[in-house]
C-alpha cells in the first residue's frame, strides 16, 4: 500500500497519461466505473495488483493536465467501496484504502491487490447472459483501461485456476510422433554443455520428457503439450497443429511498406522449426542478409567483414520476440527488413506503456514487450 504516496501516484499520470498500474477518477460517487477497475486490477495477470486515486478531474481541454477536485463524504465512499468488493462479487477483494490530502483536497488512495490464481476469475454477480456468449462479468486490463473480456481472454484465467498453464495443454490430435528425434538429441548436447551429469540426461526420451513437464501420459501412450510441441516438435507437425507458430521474414525493397501485394515483397521466407532450432536459425538469417563492413584489426594481415548490427544485439531482439510472444494468439512473428531497418512483430502486446520500458520498479517483472519494435 505504501509502494506509492498519492503524490507520486498523481505525478505518474500526469507524465505519463496512461499507466497499466494506476487509475484515476472523479468519484463524486461508487459507480460501476470504479468497481469494473477494481475487478480488472485483481484479475489481471503478471500486473501484480493496481491502484485507484480517487478525487482527480480528468482534463477538459488538450492544454490542460489531471487536477485535483477531491471527494465529499470520503469515509462513506470508503465504505461503499469496502461493501460493494464483499457483495458485488462471486468472491471478495480485500482492497485497502485510505484518505489523504493532496494539494488542499481530500482523496482516496486503494490498492487492489492481484488475487492468487485459484480465486481468480473474479466476477460480478448475475452477469451471465445466456444470449450474448460475449458478456462474461469479468473486467481485465488494458492498455487503455478496463474492458469486460471474451469467452477466448477468460480461458488463461480459468487454466491457471486450474494450476494448468496454456503451455501444459494437450491438444487432441497431437502423438508421440509428433516430436522430432533431432531436436531431443539437440537438448541433450546443450544441456551437457551446461552440466554434463545433469539428472534428466540419464533418463531415456520419454522420462526425461515427462520430468521436464513436456509430455503426459495417456492410457499407454506419451503424448506431448504444448510445450513440447513448441521446443521439440516436428516442423510438419507444427503445421498442422500450430498452425500460427512460425516466423515470417519479409524483405522489402526500400524504406516504406509497400501497400499494393504485387509490389510488397522481394523476398519472403517462412521459418517453422520448433524453439530449439528457430532461434539460430532465425538469427543467421537476419545476419546473412544484413551489409557487411570490411574491417582490418592493427595486428593481422587478414581482413574480416563483419555485419552492421552486433550478433548480440540481434540474439537480444530474436529470443524476445520469440519468448515473450502470446503462444494463445494465432497470428506468426514477422521480421521486416527494409533497406535502412529491421522491424519485428510479435503477438500479444506490452502490459507496460512504452514509456516506462526498461524502467526499474514492480512492472519490470512482466515478461512482455510491445508488439513491434525496430532495430
Amino acid at each position: 500500500m505504501d509502494e506509492f504516496t498519492p503524490e507520486e501516484l498523481l505525478e505518474q499520470l500526469r507524465q505519463l497519461d496512461e499507466q497499466p498500474r494506476i487509475e484515476a477518477k472523479r468519484a463524486s460517487d461508487i459507480g460501476k466505473s470504479v468497481m469494473q477497475t477494481i475487478c480488472a486490477f485483481a484479475n489481471e495477470p503478471g500486473l501484480g495488483g493496481g491502484y485507484l486515486l480517487l478525487g482527480i478531474d480528468e482534463p477538459k481541454t488538450p492544454d490542460e493536465t489531471l487536477s485535483v477536485c477531491g471527494v465529499i463524504n470520503a469515509d462513506t465512499l470508503l465504505n461503499t467501496i469496502q461493501s460493494n468488493c464483499r457483495e458485488q462479487f462471486e468472491a471478495p477483494i480485500p482492497v485497502r484504502g485510505d484518505i489523504a490530502q493532496l494539494e488542499g483536497h481530500k482523496v482516496i488512495r486503494l490498492f487492489v491487490p492481484e488475487l492468487e490464481p485459484a480465486a481468480k476469475p473474479c466476477t460480478f454477480k448475475g452477469k451471465f447472459d445466456s444470449k450474448n456468449k460475449r458478456k462474461t462479468g469479468v473486467w481485465r486490463r488494458g492498455l487503455n483501461g478496463d474492458y469486460e473480456c471474451s469467452q477466448q481472454e477468460l480461458e488463461p484465467l480459468l487454466l491457471a485456476k486450474s494450476g494448468m498453464s496454456y503451455e501444459q495443454v494437450q491438444l487432441a490430435d497431437a502423438e508421440w510422433d509428433d516430436l522430432d528425434p533431432s531436436a531431443i538429441a539437440l537438448y541433450r548436447t546443450l544441456r551437457a554443455k551446461v552440466r554434463p551429469f545433469a539428472e534428466e540426461l540419464q533418463a531415456p526420451d520419454n522420462e526425461m520428457l515427462y520430468a521436464l513437464n513436456l509430455v503426459k501420459k495417456q492410457g499407454d501412450k506419451w503424448v506431448p503439450n504444448i510445450a513440447g510441441l513448441l521446443l521439440m516438435g516436428k516442423p510438419l507437425a507444427l503445421r498442422r497443429l500450430l498452425p500460427a507458430v512460425r516466423v515470417d521474414y519479409v524483405r522489402i525493397n526500400g524504406t516504406q511498406w509497400v501497400e499494393d501485394p504485387e509490389q510488397r515483397f522481394a523476398i519472403t521466407l517462412d521459418i517453422r522449426e520448433p524453439l530449439l532450432r528457430l532461434i539460430p536459425k532465425l538469427e543467421a538469417t537476419i545476419s546473412d542478409d544484413l551489409p557487411r563492413h570490411f574491417r582490418l584489426k592493427d595486428d593481422s594481415t587478414q581482413r574480416s567483414d563483419e555485419p552492421l548490427l552486433p550478433h548480440k544485439v540481434i540474439r537480444e531482439a530474436v529470443v524476445n520476440a520469440i519468448m515473450h510472444r502470446d503462444y494463445q494468439v494465432n497470428q506468426p512473428i514477422l521480421v521486416v527488413r527494409y533497406s535502412n531497418r529491421i522491424e519485428i512483430r510479435n503477438a500479444g502486446y506490452s502490459l507496460k506503456p512504452e514509456l516506462i520500458l526498461g524502467d526499474m520498479g514492480q512492472n519490470c517483472v512482466i515478461p512482455s514487450l510491445p508488439p513491434f519494435f525496430t532495430i
